[in-house]
């Protein structure tokens, strides 16, 4: 279990208002652990502009953020460690619960390896100032690497994307945009304090990115009304589905009530991939067994109930060499092939075209998208219409063009019977070599 603060931990940044934080952190702490005794509580913390203790503030601090570009920032840390000075006393606070500090404090990263949930951690608040404006900070994004990434990826990020400079000479919001999108899956915002959210969806990938909002954990409004909130998500790391809840403080009852509830798909590469589904009847087709077997009770079960991988003879120009010595591979080890041409060869009726069929659904559960293709289907060596028409067979959920947009790395075109097209040798060869 992670408590994650989004920044805006304290008032004013200074050592006694974290005092009364790490209270709370303890009370919900032991709580949480009295609740669920067998769950390990993690913290995940990122800075607001609260977090920044002003009285710390120098002139030199002042001067140097008045401009920040990527040129005056330089290539070493000499203008950020004097930046995030004013938030010392947060830092002393991030020691004592999490004891390891970040080598960088304007983004550092948080990989849980047993879930494969990763915690991307923007500093946004590194510049602030004691009235900042919107569209008047600047992050330096080229400064930094996701180094880590997992099936799922959250990043946090106090301001919302119009705080950062549009206006220079490289666009800071687009930087930060394209940074939040290539990197998350999850996005969650502080700052100003509104419940809100949207879904982001790429149009070429298709990829969906959650961006969330949340309100303050504890305000008042202008009529004195407490005004409190948070959210929780819940999380299955093999499913990769999210149950996000919203909790609101009810003053009459003096309780948080879940007031909303969303369930949510994370996109990662596979399940993105899979928003391309193939043709039911094709595939009922291809897992079908097309040699006549009994079964007890009549229960006929698909081809990857029975199939046994058969040892294939390398016949490549290097293993010829070994005259005497004949080296076999397990067919099986073709799902892992990064090679970008491979050529099966034998008798009639050896098993190709069902080993190909194999193959297919192999790399189809790896999150690639095949497409097979008959030989003798091949007259010509462009073979766009043959691929528009095999793919309207195969697949279903995404036009032909969209499918084009997507990665060609997770792209293998099969071919059953090659020798049955009527293109010569030297057509064959530029059709498999172009």
């Amino acid at each position: 279990m992670y408590i994650v603060l989004t920044g805006d931990l304290v008032h004013s940044g200074k050592r006694e208002e974290y005092e009364k934080v790490s209270l709370l952190l303890r009370k919900l702490s032991g709580f949480l652990k009295v609740i669920y005794p067998k769950i390990k509580i993690d913290y995940v913390f990122i800075p607001g502009n609260h977090d920044c203790n002003f009285t710390y503030d120098s002139q030199a601090r002042k001067n140097s953020i008045k401009n920040l570009t990527y040129e005056n920032l330089g290539d070493d840390n000499s203008v950020v460690d004097l930046c995030i000075d004013v938030q010392k006393d947060f830092w002393d606070f991030y020691h004592k619960w999490l004891t390891e500090l970040p080598d960088s404090k304007i983004f550092y990263q948080k990989n849980d390896t047993e879930t494969s949930i990763c915690f991307n951690c923007i500093n946004s608040s590194w510049m602030s100032s004691f009235k900042e404006n919107p569209g008047s900070l600047f992050f330096p994004i080229k400064k930094i690497s996701c180094r880590e990434k997992a099936d799922i990826n959250i990043t946090l990020v106090h301001h919302p994307l119009n705080w950062f400079n549009p206006v220079m000479d490289e666009n800071n919001v687009i930087e930060m945009r394209n940074f939040v999108d290539n990197n998350s899956d999850i996005v969650l915002f502080a700052h100003e304090h509104e419940e809100d959210g949207y879904t982001k969806t790429d149009t070429k990938t298709h990829k969906e990115t959650y961006y969330r909002y949340g309100c303050a954990l504890f305000t008042r409004n202008n009529r004195n009304i407490v005004e409190s909130g948070f959210k929780t998500f819940i999380i299955n790391p093999e499913t990769k589905t999210v149950k996000e809840q919203e909790y609101s403080w009810i003053e009459e009852q003096k309780i948080y009530s879940n007031i909303h509830s969303t369930d949510l798909q994370i996109e990662t590469s596979d399940t993105c991939k899979k928003k391309i589904e193939n043709n039911h009847d094709f595939l009922i087709n291809l897992k079908s067994i097309k040699i006549p077997l009994s079964f007890q009770n009549n229960i006929k079960p698909n081809i990857l109930a029975i199939y046994v991988y058969p040892d294939l003879d390398d016949i490549s120009s290097k293993k010829k060499e070994k005259k005497n010595n004949i080296v076999y591979i397990d067919s099986k080890e073709l799902l892992n092939s990064k090679s970008k041409l491979t050529i099966l060869e034998g008798d009639s009726q050896s098993g190709k075209s069902t080993l190909i069929e194999i193959l297919y659904l192999g790399w189809l559960e790896k999150g690639y998208y095949p497409l097979l293709l008959k030989g003798e289907d091949i007259k010509d060596i462009e073979i766009d219409s043959l691929l528009r028409r095999n793919y309207k067979q195969q697949y279903k959920g995404r036009t032909f063009e969209e499918y084009q947009q997507y990665d060609d790395k997770f792209k293998i075109i099969f071919i059953d019977d090659l020798y049955k097209s009527k293109l010569n040798n030297k057509g064959k060869k530029m059709l498999l070599i172009p």
